[in-house]
Order: C-alpha cells, then structure tokens, then sequence
C-alpha cells in the first residue's frame, strides 16, 4: 500500500468539510507551526546572547599610545605664566578701587 493511498481518505474527509471548520483547521495548524518556531527562535537568541556576553568580557584591547606633542610641556607652562599674571593684575585692580 502507497503512503498517498494511505493519506487520500483523510484528504478527502477534510475536503468533506464546510468552510469555517476548515479555516480553523488552517489556523490550528498556523498557529501551533508559529508558536514551535517561535519557541526556537527565542531558544537559539537566549543561547547566541549568552554566548555574546561570555565573549565580551574576552575582549583585550590593545594599548592606546598617547602622541607626544613636542613643546607641549612649555605652551603649558606659558598658559600657567599668563593666567597667573592675569589673576595677579586683576586683584591690583581690585585693590586701587576706592
């Protein structure tokens, strides 16, 4: 006996059937199809997820060298020079007010 023997009286009783049991035949069969592959789908992005995290704190970065700006060192002493002349020459003012 063929498989397709064996299926056609089950095809043929639901082709029997009126049209709204056979709509909610189709959308039994969508529905449980849609919660199995949504069941999988959360199962393989919760693994994937773990595995994110596990390999995150893994990561080396590599060290960052600073560039060295040559004279750096005296462009901040003058700003240091400046801004001290400024505060001083600010409170002489301050002092010559009546």
């Amino acid at each position: 006996m063929d498989i397709f023997d064996k299926i056609k009286p089950q095809v043929l009783k639901l082709q029997a059937l009126p049209e709204g049991r056979k709509k909610v035949i189709v959308l039994s069969i969508a529905i449980v199809l849609g919660l199995i592959l949504l069941i999988f789908w959360l199962k393989t992005t919760i693994y994937r997820f773990d595995k994110m995290g596990e390999n995150i704190g893994k990561i080396q970065l590599p060290p960052v060298n600073m560039l060295e700006t040559p004279g750096l060192e005296q462009k901040l002493s003058d700003i240091e020079e400046q801004a001290s002349k400024q505060i001083e020459a600010e409170k002489q003012l301050e002092n010559k007010k009546p």
